[in-house]
Formats: structure tokens, C-alpha cells, sequence
């Protein structure tokens, strides 16, 4: 049933301003955010410069490396939340991230080893993928049910259900399957004898049962794609042990 769903003919983007924040971003996370946007920039720069030397390509260099150099600037004070009197430069190295964020590491001065731990950091990245995919779905359904954009809700459903597929959170599947048929039964409005064919068809409507069981769920697996402790290579979770999450 959910597999011969008809494909999404229209998504809405995820707008994170109709809601506050599910859950405020722990230090880790802040920290591996930055560093990925800082590699990010780092890797445009190298790009740029091995571009012919031209006005424009200053001019853009000049624009990142004022970024470049904000970003440096975030890590030092929002380290200090976490440092544990550990200095930024080694707790980078002793974590293994100097590694996994090179360019971050150089412009911090920090040794870079291309072996070894490098191809698990690889592994890590690449799993981050599928469950990235996931996240982004479950928040699109809960921006959908809020604003009520409920035209495609199905369809989005059927796709976070296909997400799901062969990832860590497979077992969610099997709660979707016993709900969708009734979902999509409340979502899908006929069309009347009547309606003009450049009209917009009805608008379809939950029931608050169908809402409340949406964003439980969605926030289940929010929580787990985003904020598990098992998303974090192992020797940057110990290095936070002492947090509380």
C-alpha cells in the first residue's frame, strides 16, 4: 500500500520560524556544527584559490575569509563551555576530529593524520546521510501539520516511511503501516460534481487523534536522528561524558 503510493507531486520547504525550537542543541552539537560550516568554507577558499587571479575572485576570497575568520572566533568562547580545562587545539586532536575536519585542523595548526582514523570518521559521515534524510522528512511533516498544509501530508508520510527503510530506525515502519491506511483515508477529500476543474480541491483535515500520534512519532525520531549520543564518533562522545544531555 505505501509502496504504490503516487509520487510527491509538491513539498513545501521546512520553516523552522513557525515554531520554537524542539529542542535546544546541546554543546556537542553546536561544536560539530560549527567545525563542519567552518571545513565547509575552508574547502570553497582552497577551491578559489587555485582560480586565475582575477578582481572577482579577490573579491569573493576576501568575502570568505571574513567568514573564515567568524567562524574562528565562535570556537574559542563556545569551547569554553565544554573545555574541562582542556585547550581547544587538544581536545580537536585528542578526539580524533583534526582527522575528520583537516582544513579546521590546519587553520588551527593541528596535525593532520591522512591514515588510520580517517576512514572511520568516512564511515561515520556516510551513515549520517540516510538519517539526515529522515530528520528533514519528519520536520517537513510537522511544519505541514502546524501551517496546515495537509494536501501532500500522505505522500510525505509514504516517504518518511520509505527513509526508514534498512536505516537504524527501521522498527518505526512497522507503526507507520498500522496507521497509514486510516491517514490517508481522513487526507484524501473527492473531488464534488461541482468543483471547477482550475479550482483547488478541498482541503483535507486530521483528526486530533491523527495529529497527536504524528508528532509524537515525529518527535521520536527527531530526537534519535538528531540528538543521539551513537551519532557521535565514539571518542568525541567520551570527551563530552561529562555533560549532561
Amino acid at each position: 500500500m505505501l509502496l504504490s503510493t503516487a509520487p510527491l507531486a509538491r513539498t513545501y520547504p521546512y520553516d523552522p520560524s513557525i515554531a520554537e525550537p524542539l529542542i535546544a542543541s546541546p554543546p556537542l552539537h553546536d561544536l560539530l556544527s560549527t567545525l563542519a560550516s567552518l571545513e565547509l568554507l575552508l574547502r570553497k577558499q582552497q577551491s578559489l584559490s587555485l582560480l586565475p587571479t582575477t578582481s572577482e575572485r579577490e573579491a569573493s576570497l576576501h568575502h570568505l575569509q571574513k567568514e573564515i575568520s567568524s567562524f574562528l572566533s565562535i570556537l574559542t568562547p563556545l569551547f569554553k563551555q565544554i573545555s574541562a580545562g582542556r585547550s581547544l587545539a587538544e581536545f580537536v586532536q585528542t578526539t580524533g576530529l583534526n582527522n575528520f575536519y583537516p582544513r579546521c585542523a590546519r587553520a588551527l595548526n593541528l596535525t593532520v593524520d591522512v591514515s588510520g582514523q580517517k576512514q572511520d570518521y568516512i564511515a561515520w559521515q556516510q551513515s549520517l546521510i540516510p538519517l539526515n534524510k529522515i530528520s528533514h522528512c519528519a520536520l517537513q511533516i510537522r511544519s505541514d501539520i502546524q501551517s496546515n498544509r495537509l494536501r501532500y501530508l500522505a505522500h510525505q508520510i509514504a516517504l518518511l516511511y520509505q527513509c526508514l527503510a534498512n536505516s537504524p530506525l527501521q522498527r518505526y515502519q512497522s507503526r507507520i503501516q498500522e496507521r497509514f491506511d486510516d491517514l490517508k483515508q481522513t487526507l484524501t477529500v473527492p473531488a464534488t460534481a461541482s468543483q471547477d476543474e482550475a479550482s483547488e480541491p478541498p482541503q483535507a483535515n486530521l483528526r486530533d487523534d491523527q495529529k497527536e500520534w504524528l508528532n509524537a512519532l515525529t518527535i521520536e525520531i527527531i530526537k534519535e536522528t538528531v540528538y543521539a549520543s551513537k551519532l557521535v564518533p565514539d571518542a568525541v562522545a567520551a570527551a563530552f561524558a561529562h555533560l549532561k544531555r
